[in-house]
């Protein structure tokens, strides 16, 4: 459209064998201005090594996607490793870190986080060819004044993005952070947010749909500014079973359940 597109230098370099049809790399190197990443294995065992600066990817891509009014920075780095063994039990391990993440929408709002920390572990059944059975995944996220811990119910048969992966969830923070991370979706009138928070919950998620059949959340010292006027509890508790979907926002509640200091319903 006009436009001059400067693409930084990129080295890709892979040196690949076939065993009985299989491809496997031997090793796989990629190197840029803006991230690197370096690995070997297939997709019954590797591992590799990652990191990317978001605010050089996003410089690059300006011109070519429309981004001209939307800002990341920052820079993440991480490694994963995953192997079967000779009774075809296949493990996963990865870890990864964020700092300094920044991202300004076109509305001028910005999320932000100072760093960030994720671990995952995974363990299933290898059939010969792909991933027959995923038996157990953890997955934990860590910041300062959050910590969310996410781990598969049961056992999923032929996983994939698509199926619906059952899984449980627990986490605990300040409303603080919550507020700084999502401050673009909620309410100019709301402000001034503080008090605690732990939560367990239960469900299904793939790439399509979240549904969420059971919550408990218990809130300590809640209290918000909203419009001029201050609110607040010692404590407030909320019991959910049923069925939410997301994105299509359908609830059908079988019970509901908040009890405070001065209202229960």
């Amino acid at each position: 459209r006009g436009r001059a597109v400067v693409i930084d230098p990129i080295d890709l370099a892979a040196t690949v064998s076939s065993d009985r049809g299989q491809l496997k790399a031997e090793r796989f190197e990629w190197k840029s201005t803006f991230g690197s990443a370096i690995g070997q294995g297939d997709l019954r065992s590797g591992n590799a090594d990652f990191e990317i600066d978001f605010g050089r990817f996003t410089a690059m891509l300006r011109p070519v996607v429309q981004i001209s009014s939307t800002m990341l920075a920052g820079a993440a780095e991480g490694t994963i490793k995953w192997d079967a063994s000779a009774d075809n039990v296949w493990r996963l391990a990865g870890t990864g870190t964020a700092t300094n993440l920044l991202i300004t929408l076109p509305s001028g709002q910005s999320i932000k986080r100072p760093s960030m920390r994720g671990e995952v572990e995974a363990v299933g059944r290898w059939g010969g060819q792909s991933l027959e059975e995923l038996t157990s995944a953890v997955v934990t996220l860590a910041s300062s004044g959050l910590d969310m811990r996410a781990e598969l119910a049961q056992p999923v048969r032929q996983p994939s993005t698509s199926i619906p992966m059952p899984i449980r969830v627990k986490g605990k923070g300040r409303f603080e952070t919550l507020a700084e991370a999502f401050g673009p979706w909620l309410p100019p009138e709301l402000s001034g947010v503080s008090g605690g928070y732990s939560l367990s919950a239960g469900g299904e998620i793939s790439s399509q749909t979240m549904r969420l059949t059971a919550a408990a959340i218990d809130l300590t010292q809640p209290g918000a500014a909203y419009d001029g006027r201050y609110f607040s509890q010692p404590s407030v508790t909320i019991r959910f079973e049923g069925d939410y979907l997301w994105p299509s926002n359908d609830l059908q509640a079988r019970t509901l359940t908040v009890v405070g200091d001065a209202f229960t319903m």
